[in-house]
């Protein structure tokens, strides 16, 4: 599997995520702490917005959840599709 390491902005970043499409719960496990640390990278910016910013406002949920998959380390199901909703929004934005 290959992917990039450190993606530096949110479009590298949907690359990022999908490179992570066909892997296993295992693989998932292994990769979980670079994955979240480069979603946490990349999207503090529009964290960091606050308030009733739109953008903030839009990501916020997404990014909760990925979080939230994250600590119940559900590497089979919950997690992969909150990599796969994290892409999907930021390609939809």
């Amino acid at each position: 599997m290959e992917t990039l390491n450190s993606p530096q902005g949110k479009h590298e970043l949907v690359s990022y995520l999908k490179s992570f499409r066909n892997c296993n719960s295992q693989e998932l496990e292994l990769r979980a702490n670079e994955i979240m640390g480069n979603v946490r990278k990349v999207m503090q910016p529009y964290l960091s917005i606050g308030g009733n910013d739109p953008l903030n406002e839009y990501y916020a949920p997404i990014i909760n959840g990925l979080e939230t998959a994250f600590q119940n380390k559900d590497y089979k199901n919950e997690f992969p599709r909150a990599l796969e909703g994290m892409a999907d929004l930021i390609e939809l934005e």
